[in-house]
């Protein structure tokens, strides 16, 4: 590669990384998250909420697997 095809491609990448920054703080405004899914200020209640809300997702996903598995592969 030469010099302005690399210095394109460090150009664009800056430029991403600014753009996916921006994002980032713009979902961070809108949902009252950080990046990790939990409330900034802590809300106790919201989060035993959401762990709760998932706990139970992965269960009903679990049954659903072993009943789809009992009743069409292992006859």
């Amino acid at each position: 590669m030469n010099k302005s095809t690399e210095q394109r491609y460090r150009e664009r990448a800056k430029q991403a990384k600014r753009e996916l920054k921006s994002v980032l703080q713009q979902s961070e405004k809108l949902t009252g998250t950080d990046y990790t899914g939990e409330p900034e200020d802590g809300d106790r209640i919201d989060v035993l909420g959401k762990r709760i809300g998932r706990s139970i997702g992965y269960i009903i996903a679990m049954l659903l697997l072993y009943h789809l598995a009992t009743t069409y592969i292992w006859k």
